[in-house]
């Protein structure tokens, strides 16, 4: 049996796109935006922050498909950033949530166009049938290695 070629292997393919992404996205950010520190990966914890009222940091592994070590590490930069924060949940002393700040919400209406603006130059040329098609089948791959 012959062997693949990478260009020929999925995995290889999807993370060379991914990878992509992130350093285009990073070129963006530091043309539009020189003094801000943030990382793709910061970026993907904070927007999805914002799109629930209020997250365990267990959840926040779940929806962002962190580890749960590396979410510490992150959220502890964020906290220290002053773009998140980890509030006390009530009647239950060990359990806290995590929200956005004010600044975090600001961040968030600030780099939200340019994270489209990403989205958008990768999708130039890929009709809506090619992109439908696509999901479908990254799912398909995600439910049969899950």
């Amino acid at each position: 049996m012959k062997d693949l070629v990478l260009e020929d292997v999925y995995v290889y393919l999807l993370e060379r796109t991914i990878r992509e992404i992130k350093r285009d996205f990073n070129r963006r950010l530091k043309a539009s935006y020189p003094d801000l520190t943030i990382t793709s990966d910061q970026w993907v914890i904070i927007k999805r922050i914002s799109e629930r009222e209020a997250l365990n940091q267990r959840e926040v592994a779940a929806v962002t498909g962190k580890d749960p070590a590396s979410i510490t590490r992150t959220l502890d930069l964020l906290v220290k950033k002053g773009w998140v924060e980890r509030q006390a949940v009530e009647n239950d002393r060990r359990a806290y949530q995590v929200v956005l700040t004010e600044a975090g919400a600001e961040l968030v209406q600030q780099l939200t166009p340019l994270a489209k603006e990403t989205r958008e130059a990768g999708l130039l040329g890929v009709s809506d049938q090619e992109f439908s098609n696509f999901k479908v089948t990254l799912n398909k791959i995600f439910d049969n290695v899950k």
